[in-house]
């Protein structure tokens, strides 16, 4: 009977442990995708992190562009390889403004905007826009057409108004002797 009880004690135990493993995942789950709250010392700070970002941007945008994809985004737009590697150009720069701190929900944003991008190019593909746009932008041009879009996701006219990556920014409270 002794050997029973604790048997039964043990196999409580561990179902105990187990219990407070899934909650622990679960939690940990549910936090990976919380709009992040990243503190910066003062304005400055986030406005050079956000420059140090755009300019990711821009590199990687001017690298995304191959000589060898170029002339096939003529006729079929944007192809997966770019849609991931536009990603991770996103990936980078959000995680440079957002001091290293990029979790799901910076990375589902990347994502948002990677989407817009493709869709859009996809949606004139569609309709037979883009091969005269194409054509009018020029190599320069459709860097400068997709810099446009990625830019209004930085909040480069300083709106801030939660549809930017702004909306992660907090500041610190300083301190004055006041």
């Amino acid at each position: 009977m002794e050997k029973l009880a604790t048997t039964s004690q043990v196999l409580y135990e561990k179902d105990l442990l187990d219990k407070a493993n899934e909650i622990v995942k679960l939690k940990k789950e549910l936090n990976d995708n919380i709009l992040p709250k990243i503190v910066y010392e003062n304005y400055e700070e986030w406005e050079t992190l956000k420059t140090e970002a755009i300019k990711i941007c821009q590199r990687g945008v001017r690298d995304f562009i191959t000589d060898k994809e170029y002339p096939f985004m003529r006729d079929f737009g944007i192809n997966p390889g770019q849609y991931d590697g536009l990603y991770l150009i996103l990936w980078d720069a959000f995680n440079k403004i957002s001091k290293g701190q990029a979790n799901e929900w910076v990375s589902n944003y990347a994502q948002i905007i990677n989407l817009t991008i493709k869709n859009t190019i996809r949606s004139l593909v569609d309709m037979g826009f883009w091969e005269n746009i194409f054509d009018s932008l020029g190599r320069d041009g459709l860097n400068t057409f997709l810099l446009k879009i990625l830019m209004e996701f930085f909040d480069v006219d300083g709106n801030d108004e939660g549809d930017s990556i702004g909306i992660i920014r907090h500041f610190k409270c300083s301190d004055s002797d006041d």
